[in-house]
């Protein structure tokens, strides 16, 4: 019994090319095992079946079973599919090796002046006390109203206050004052209010005007007893 064959017309990507064949007309292209499926006016006919699907064009959802697209090459444009390796490491965020590499990040429910803390276990919405802060940090902070603060410790600062306030030392001894602005110690000059007693000392038990009138005590003086009027100083009972 003979035995016929039917073989198709076939020849390299160059000859396809060149070649168009009639409608329905099936050619094989030998350089990469594809077929060409003509319409008797398109050049070279439409290929199809190639063996590494670089002409694959899906028009719905593909189902692999369960298998895995392996071995992809990063992403460049929008669409591009990435790996999950590529994703871990430079997705935003949906995740990222670390806090620094988290972009446009989304974190519902969270109301004004709270902040992302981690509690030991997960990320939670708080707020952020002085507490939470490390020893030595620099904090900055705008006061728009009162501000009540418990400190305990000694403060260092080179500032200045931005309005120097006056001290002011007044009574019937003594009187003075200072200008004081919080950036440096300061000396508060006194001098004495009551002038009427000039060049007065206590020596033993006289008391020395002026240096040459010495009135003499015969025993404790009561001060009680002490009165002053103009330059006169008298004694209102016996000391």
């Amino acid at each position: 019994m003979s035995v016929r064959r039917i073989q198709l017309r076939r020849g390299t990507t160059a000859e396809n090319n060149a070649f168009t064949g009639a409608v329905g007309e099936i050619t094989i292209n030998t350089t990469n095992n594809s077929i060409r499926v003509h319409d008797g006016a398109t050049l070279g006919g439409t290929e199809t079946a190639k063996s590494n699907l670089s002409n694959v064009l899906p028009t719905q959802n593909l189902d692999f079973n369960e298998y895995k697209i392996t071995n992809v090459a990063d992403p460049v444009d929008d669409q591009d599919v990435a790996t999950k390796a590529w994703v871990l490491a430079n997705g935003g965020g949906g995740g990222g090796g670390s806090l620094a590499t988290l972009s446009d990040v989304d974190v519902a429910g969270v109301a004004p002046g709270e902040y992302l803390k981690y509690s030991g276990t997960e990320w939670i919405n708080d707020q952020l006390s002085t507490a939470d802060l490390s020893d030595g940090v620099d904090i900055a902070m705008l006061v728009g109203g009162t501000l009540t603060a418990n400190l305990d410790g000694n403060a260092l600062t080179s500032s200045a206050w931005i309005s120097p306030m006056t001290l002011n030392l007044t009574g019937t001894v003594l009187t003075g004052s200072v200008s004081f602005d919080g950036s440096t110690s300061v000396d508060l000059s006194a001098s004495l209010n009551d002038t009427s007693i000039t060049n007065a000392k206590l020596v033993n038990d006289s008391v020395s005007i002026g240096g040459t009138y010495d009135l003499a005590l015969g025993g404790t003086l009561n001060l009680s007893n002490l009165a002053i009027t103009g330059s006169t100083l008298s004694l209102a009972t016996t000391v």
